[in-house]
């Protein structure tokens, strides 16, 4: 129907079980010029995404092939669908918070990355991220604390640039007081 691999816009980098359907990337660009009209695919998409983190909860030690680009395609579009997303920050907290000792280490440095994007994009308070971010610093993973500490210096950085943020300050210290504590007794 001449949609081979030189005149579509997917460039023919689908896959067998999607042919026909734009790719992730494609989609994404589709999906931030007219949201409505792309909403029955997005929910496909979604679906698709619930399942592999229903999968990787199960099996955290194996990734599903799928997995990362799908994490992407959602963390990049979730702004567009803030209601049908809202579930997404939590799940991808949740399984990084409790299996981070065992998920892939690229696994977890992209579920690090959509959750920075989503809190980039207003989906995910700074607070509860930041939080996260100091809990993660037990993990074994060089890289992995290297991109949580960036993060949090600049999150916290750009929090106070124009004026402190004394409610964000005194929780944070608060927090970092706790975890000192639990780690002294």
């Amino acid at each position: 129907d001449g949609r081979e691999e030189r005149g579509h816009p997917s460039g023919g980098l689908q896959s067998p079980r999607m042919l026909g359907a734009p790719s992730l990337m494609t989609l994404q660009n589709l999906v931030r010029r007219d949201p409505d009209g792309y909403t029955e695919e997005v929910t496909s998409r979604l679906r698709h995404f619930q399942s592999l983190l229903a999968i990787l909860e199960q099996q955290p030690g194996s990734s599903p092939p799928d997995f990362l680009p799908l994490l992407g395609f959602i963390s990049h579009i979730a702004a567009c669908f803030p209601a049908m997303m809202a579930d997404v920050p939590e799940g991808l907290g949740k399984l990084i918070d409790e299996r981070h000792d065992v998920l892939e280490p690229a696994v977890r440095r992209a579920i690090l990355q959509a959750l920075v994007l989503l809190r980039n994009r207003g989906l995910v308070p700074a607070l509860s991220l930041l939080q996260r971010c100091f809990r993660l610093f037990r993990c074994r993973d060089k890289v992995l604390r290297t991109r949580l500490y960036t993060y949090v210096v600049s999150d916290i950085k750009a929090a106070n640039q124009k004026h402190r943020d004394q409610p964000l300050n005194r929780a944070l210290q608060n927090h970092v007081i706790g975890i000192l504590q639990d780690a002294s007794s």
